[in-house]
C-alpha cells in the first residue's frame, strides 16, 4: 500500500484498466491488493503481461471466420506495452515463487514440474476462489464460485488452483505422478478424471 501511496492510487489504477482492459469505475485502497471485481477474461489479460515481458496482446474469442471459402479479415485491436520488460520479469519471478513455495505449492506436490508463475485468490468471506498461472507457452485461469454469491468456502488454493494444476498437466504434456502401490511398487494414476 505505500508503493501504491507513492505512486498515485490513479496511476495503479490507469495500469490495471491497460493491462486488462477493465473500465474501472471505483478506484478504492484495496485494489492495489488486487482486490477488484473482474471476470476471468480480464484477469487473463492482466496476466498476459507478466508472460509477456510487459506486453499484453489483444485476446480472441474467435481464431477465424470463413465465408463462402474465404477466410474474412479479422480485426484484433493492436498490442499494449504496459510494463518495461524488466519490471514485468521481476513480477514474474516473484509469482514463479508463489507456485514453488507459496500458496500454490500444491500444484508441484501434485506433479506439475514446468516451469511457471501464479497467483491464487479468495474473495471476502470465501465468496470466490481464483488461479491465475502461466507458464513459457501457456496462461489460464481459473474461477470458483457459486452463481448466487454465496460463498464457497474454499480458497483460491483448495478450489482453483487443483483444477489449474490438472488442466496444465494434460495442456502441456506433463506426466501424472506415479502412485505406491501398498506393496510399495509404483503404479501410474489411471484416473480419467485428472
Amino acid at each position: 500500500m505505500k508503493v501504491a501511496s507513492w505512486a498515485g492510487l490513479d496511476r495503479v489504477a490507469a495500469l490495471w484498466e491497460q493491462a486488462s482492459g477493465q473500465r474501472l469505475q471505483d478506484r478504492p485502497p484495496s485494489l492495489t491488493l488486487g482486490a477488484i471485481g473482474g471476470t476471468p477474461v480480464e484477469v487473463a489479460r492482466a496476466y498476459t503481461v507478466f508472460a509477456n515481458g510487459g506486453v499484453a496482446p489483444a485476446l480472441k474469442t474467435v481464431g477465424a471466420a470463413i465465408e463462402n471459402g474465404r477466410a474474412l479479415d479479422m480485426k484484433v485491436a493492436p498490442e499494449v506495452r504496459v510494463a518495461r520488460p524488466e519490471t514485468a520479469a521481476t513480477v514474474a519471478d516473484m509469482l514463479r515463487s508463489v507456485i514453488d513455495q507459496g500458496t500454490a505449492r500444491k500444484a508441484r506436490a501434485a506433479g506439475f514440474t514446468a516451469d511457471a508463475a501464479g497467483k491464487t485468490g479468495t474473495t471476502n468471506d470465501l465468496r470466490d476462489a481464483w488461479f491465475a498461472g502461466f507458464t513459457r507457452d501457456l496462461l489460464a485461469v481459473v474461477w470458483v464460485g457459486r452463481d448466487d454469491n454465496q460463498p464457497l468456502g474454499l480458497t483460491g488454493a483448495q478450489a482453483a488452483l487443483p483444477i489449474w494444476t490438472a488442466f496444465m498437466i494434460r495442456a502441456t504434456g506433463e506426466q501424472p505422478p506415479m502412485h505406491r502401490k501398498s506393496d510399495g511398487q509404483p503404479q501410474k494414476n489411471t484416473d480419467e478424471h485428472r
